[in-house]
């Protein structure tokens, strides 16, 4: 149980400095083009921001629909649950498949 908490623990953290990492340098490679208008989209800026589109859900959507500003302390809360909620469902898939695993062997 308590190599559970652990991992669950790591993949919370894991995945929570993924999506800030992404969101950052989306909005950091974003910011040149403010300048330049007419300049296409990176493949940096067009990666980092589809990944971070992905890791923000669901909480993304629930904030939507409570129209709860992105930025800010509530965001910022809204973001670490999220990330909670994906470490405990990747622990949660990582245990099935071990069981399952498991019960393989003979």
């Amino acid at each position: 149980m308590k190599n559970k908490i652990y991992l669950a623990m790591i993949l919370t953290g894991i995945h929570f400095l993924i999506t800030i990492s992404c969101i950052f340098i989306s909005y950091a490679v974003a910011a040149s083009r403010f300048d330049s208008p007419n300049s296409q989209e990176g493949l940096i800026e067009l990666l980092t921001s589809k990944v971070s589109a992905v890791l923000i859900q669901p909480m993304y959507g629930i904030q939507e629909l409570l129209q709860i500003d992105y930025f800010g302390i509530i965001g910022d809360c809204f973001l670490l649950l999220n990330s909670i909620l994906w470490g405990l469902m990747m622990t949660f898939v990582a245990w099935k498949i071990n069981t399952w695993i498991n019960s393989k062997k003979i």
